[in-house]
């Protein structure tokens, strides 16, 4: 799945995971993981953006200290307001496709929560890929019913999957889908 991510044509990848996976997935990209990072985005063809902290590829120390507490998901906004604000613009502006995410970060919930007041969901311009739960599950059924209509509330459109082991063919074909056009021309100069 990382490298389907990594042959995905887009210009930013958000994660909120610590670990390298991504970047060794895609060692091109550029990776930003501090506040005053955010000054190099646009730089290069593809930005991976660790907001939550991020681990060194090579000797496991913490190239930017996690996002971990309560008090640290409430202080975000004044500690990083500069990823911040990439995230709210990138949030309003661009398409997001969520993957293996849980929307229980509180940084993502103030996203929803403002685009459903302020009626920034228009279109339902984002995406995510949620599992179904156990069909003998009620309680998870009805909790993932809400869990999918607050979603789509906020403009966030859900593709369900019956496994998690569906998501590599999915990104796969997406990966297929979004490559650019080809044009082969031939003749003579005559």
């Amino acid at each position: 799945s990382h490298l389907a991510l990594a042959r995905l044509r887009v210009d930013q990848v958000w994660t909120t995971n610590y670990d390298p996976l991504i970047e060794r997935a895609d060692p091109e990209a550029l990776v930003i993981c501090k506040d005053d990072d955010v000054k190099k985005v646009g730089t290069a063809r593809k930005t991976i953006i660790k907001m939550h902290g991020s681990i060194n590829q090579d000797n496991q120390a913490w190239d930017e200290a996690p996002v971990i507490t309560r008090s640290d998901f409430e202080s975000y906004e004044d500690t990083h307001h500069r990823l911040w604000a990439l995230l709210r613009a990138s949030y309003l502006s661009k398409t997001l496709l969520f993957l293996g995410f849980s929307f229980a970060d509180a940084n993502i919930e103030i996203l929803l929560r403002l685009a459903r007041r302020h009626g920034m969901a228009a279109g339902n311009r984002h995406l995510t890929v949620l599992k179904k739960p156990d069909p003998s599950d009620l309680e998870g059924l009805r909790r993932h019913d809400l869990r999918v209509r607050d979603l789509e509330a906020s403009g966030v459109r859900v593709h369900e999957v019956n496994d998690h082991s569906d998501l590599p063919g999915l990104l796969t074909e997406l990966v297929r889908r979004t490559r650019p056009p080809r044009l082969f021309i031939s003749g003579s100069g005559k």
